[in-house]
């Protein structure tokens, strides 16, 4: 059974949100949105993993969804009170959105939050750490949109997550690939639409899976 990992105040906005942290807000929201306006759907529902500061299931729900979240933290007031793997929700939703969650428990555990992930819900947007050795170029001219480009370099070295109540695993730790996460959505259900690092802040791995 896993416990709480961090204190309230570990999301106060000077030690939590630098300006990293606000794009990769950006691209969870944005991955949402994206697949919103494709289905045109009204009353799309979503579960949101991991309150955190709230920011983002805020947003969500400005935005027009229907926001639910959950988190083993009952200090954070989510929706459902429940610690992953061991997960019970009859509710559907359109959307899951857990980003920078998995990785604070064992792999093998992220693979059964999934597999339960795939029983209530239709996409699936997860982001979880890369380690891996990245080299970026971006260039933009006043009269046309940034172009960018990145090059992933897999860590030659094996390197160990301390399990030190927080990250268990991570892409590029020697063990575990972009292509483990693919596979472990893949055994249940769930296709990948997309994956990818951000520019500006490639320590997080995208992935956006639609069940079959």
């Amino acid at each position: 059974m896993y416990k709480k990992q961090v204190r309230e105040d570990h999301y106060s906005f000077k030690t939590y949100l630098p300006l990293e942290r606000w794009i990769s807000y950006y691209h969870q929201i944005q991955n949402i949105m994206k697949i919103k306006y494709s289905i045109n759907k009204r009353n799309l529902k979503i579960l949101v993993i991991g309150v955190g500061d709230n920011i983002v299931p805020k947003a969500l729900s400005e935005l027009g969804l229907s926001v639910k979240t959950l988190d083993l933290d009952k200090s954070l007031k989510p929706d459902y009170i429940q610690v992953l793997p061991q997960i019970n929700i009859s509710e559907k939703f359109d959307f899951i959105l857990c980003s920078q969650v998995l990785e604070h428990v064992e792999f093998a555990d992220a693979e059964k939050s999934i597999q339960k992930f795939s029983g209530i819900c239709n996409y699936l947007i997860v982001s979880v750490p890369n380690r891996s050795i990245s080299f970026s170029i971006s260039i933009k001219l006043w009269f046309f949109d940034a172009k960018k480009l990145m090059l992933s370099v897999m860590n030659p070295f094996r390197f160990q997550v301390k399990k030190d109540g927080q990250h268990y695993w991570e892409i590029g730790d020697g063990i575990h690939t972009k292509n483990s996460v693919i596979d472990i959505a893949d055994s249940s259900g769930f296709d990948c639409q997309n994956e990818y690092r951000i520019n500006e802040f490639p320590y997080h791995h995208f992935f956006v899976f639609k069940k079959i």
